[in-house]
């Protein structure tokens, strides 16, 4: 453990269901991001997308070596606005802005 957060701003949701096993979160990158956290350190997870949301945070339960923390609605502290979540708001998307902390 090196790292105090890992930060994954608006990864490529590879939409279609036969495409999925292409994202990043997956319990392989999950576990490459665990070994790397210091204990009690942040994965920050931003995204636009309802279903990579919801993926995230399935695949990060089944991990087990996170737990999800605050409101999901807000933004991380000192947060700058990315290109891609201005044109999500543009398009009428909200983001959402998980946080796991490592156990």
């Amino acid at each position: 453990g090196a790292f105090e957060r890992v930060y994954l701003l608006y990864p490529d949701p590879w939409p279609k269901a036969r495409h999925n096993k292409r994202r990043f979160v997956s319990i392989d990158n999950l576990a490459l991001i665990h070994r790397v956290l210091v204990p009690g350190g942040l994965f920050l997870f931003a995204s636009d997308i309802a279903d990579y949301v919801a993926w995230t945070r399935d695949h990060v339960a089944a991990h087990g070596g996170f737990t999800e923390e605050r409101d999901a609605s807000q933004p991380f502290e000192n947060w700058i606005e990315t290109r891609y979540e201005a044109k999500a708001r543009r398009e009428g998307r909200s983001s959402r802005y998980l946080r796991f902390r490592r156990g």
